[in-house]
């Protein structure tokens, strides 16, 4: 028997989850995007159709929150999950008050995301993009300060989690001095 996921009408960067998902037998119910002017809350009738008979839920679902009386309905309702680091979209204690299990998590794309942004930013100020910004700004063509390379500069990183290690891991080949305390 297939296990019902529940998730909302577009995962985005997250889609995998739900071709893993499916690619492992499990039934992918999508629900309906929430128009706008539509009421926040959910009906008994939506309930009924898309969590009465889930076993677990998978996404963000901000115009549109788990709540504990979806979750309290929600009685084959096992496991939920978050592929974003945080819970913010579902109601937790409400959740463990009826004991279903929540997870969140990065998703790779999550801490990647943010150790390229580490880089494209360390780049950025070192080349003096917000002074070249301003200049532009003010009518003119160049700054006074035209920034600098990476390149044998020493960037330091504190904390070395997922996000330190990729981020030293793309800096690799920048000719820079990479120091890091965790």
């Amino acid at each position: 028997m297939a296990f019902k996921v529940v998730v909302p009408n577009a995962l985005m960067r997250n889609e995998e989850i739900a071709r893993l998902l499916e690619a492992e037998g499990c039934e992918m119910v999508r629900l309906p995007a929430i128009e706008p002017g539509e009421p926040r809350d959910w009906s008994g009738d939506e309930i009924e159709r898309y969590f009465l008979d889930a076993d677990a839920f998978v996404g963000t679902f901000g115009p549109r929150p788990i709540s504990r009386k979806v979750l309290e309905a929600a009685t084959k309702l096992r496991v939920g999950a978050s592929p974003i680091i945080g819970t913010e979209t579902i109601d937790v204690e409400a959740a463990t008050d009826v004991g279903i299990a929540i997870g969140y998590g990065a998703a790779p794309e999550n801490l990647l995301g943010v150790a390229e942004a580490v880089v494209m930013l360390t780049a950025a100020l070192l080349k003096n993009l917000p002074g070249k910004w301003e200049s532009v700004r003010n009518g003119g063509w160049r700054s006074d300060d035209p920034g600098n390379m990476v390149k044998d500069h020493t960037v330091g990183l504190i904390g070395l989690g997922n996000i330190g290690r990729a981020t030293a891991q793309r800096l690799q080949g920048w000719q820079c001095r990479l120091l890091s305390y965790d």
